[in-house]
């Protein structure tokens, strides 16, 4: 029998039975796995395919980041990686984590790389940190201050840690949630970022993220997301003018991806300013983004 290993898997699944198959066999047998069904929309066959694996069936749909938090919660080891029912796993990805743990024991969180690949499978592109950095609190938020680049599947936490920082947040949603919880855990914690790319973050042609970044609901989160930021980082050495810099540049990349959505959806230049016009507007964030601002504007006036 395998040795059990300190890290364990939490899956939210909702009737995508495909897709998690594909996951689960990433995922090697001495990890332990938690699988929090939606709905119990997985049958028993599935569940008898995958009998070494721990089903917790829920007796109505509950919201996404509810079952997120189901699937976590229900985990009994030290460190928790939370993959998404759609994500992968790559060959590497635990005896990497397993490297950096053990040269790193005090670390609380270990952050790897990622590609993103579309609905067959196909790499889009990726992301990964250009050289590897340890960094005790809160140094780690400087590396994500203006938005995190990770995909949380490439994300190793202790449960201590998810625990401390109060889970994920499950007033969101339609954003946030996950970076939320990595910038504030960052700014608590012994961070590890490591220069490999172990994880497959899988992108929907038609995602959620795509029909909602030009809406006030992603906003108004975005807002509240940066407004519990700003109050942790009152709590370090950063200056009230460092807090604003980072809160309104976070903002103002979010502006942007609204005003490029509506230029994408051939919304005429009303309705950009009226999105705009919503909100206040982030008058301390960087020029370069102030300026992508305007320039979204005009190239939806100037329909190019």
């Amino acid at each position: 029998m395998c040795a059990k290993s300190r890290i364990g898997v939490a899956i939210p699944t909702y009737n995508r039975e495909n897709y998690l198959r594909i996951l689960l066999n990433t995922i090697p047998d001495n990890v332990e796995v938690v699988i929090s069904d939606n709905g119990n929309g997985c049958s028993i066959e599935f569940k008898e395919e995958f009998k070494n694996r721990k089903f917790i069936g829920t007796d109505h749909v509950i919201a996404p980041l509810e079952n997120w938090n189901n699937a976590a919660s229900n985990l009994d080891t030290e460190w928790i990686c939370l993959a998404c029912d759609d994500d992968i796993f790559f060959e590497n990805a635990f005896s990497e984590f397993n490297s950096y743990q053990e040269k790193y024991p005090d670390a609380e969180m270990i952050i790897f790389g990622h590609k993103n690949i579309d609905e067959q499978g196909k790499e889009i592109n990726s992301w990964k940190i250009d050289t590897l950095r340890v960094l005790d609190s809160p140094e780690g938020y400087e590396i994500f201050k203006y938005g995190v680049d990770a995909r949380i599947i490439g994300v190793f936490f202790k449960k201590d840690l998810y625990n401390r920082i109060g889970k994920f947040d499950e007033t969101f949603k339609v954003t946030a949630s996950d970076s939320d919880f990595i910038q504030l855990a960052l700014l608590n914690c012994k961070s590890v970022f490591v220069p490999e790319v172990t994880v497959g973050y899988r992108i929907w042609e038609k995602s959620s993220t795509e029909q909602t970044i030009a809406t006030k609901e992603w906003m108004y989160e975005v807002f509240y997301w940066q407004s519990k930021v700003a109050a942790e980082l009152k709590k370090t050495n950063y200056s009230n003018y460092e807090i604003r810099k980072n809160t309104n540049e976070v903002i103002a990349r979010n502006l942007v991806g609204g005003l490029s959505s509506l230029k994408r959806q051939n919304n005429d230049i009303w309705n950009s300013f009226k999105f705009l016009l919503h909100f206040r507007y982030p008058f301390f964030a960087t020029i370069k983004t102030q300026l992508r601002i305007v320039s979204c504007l005009l190239k939806t006036a100037l329909k190019v």
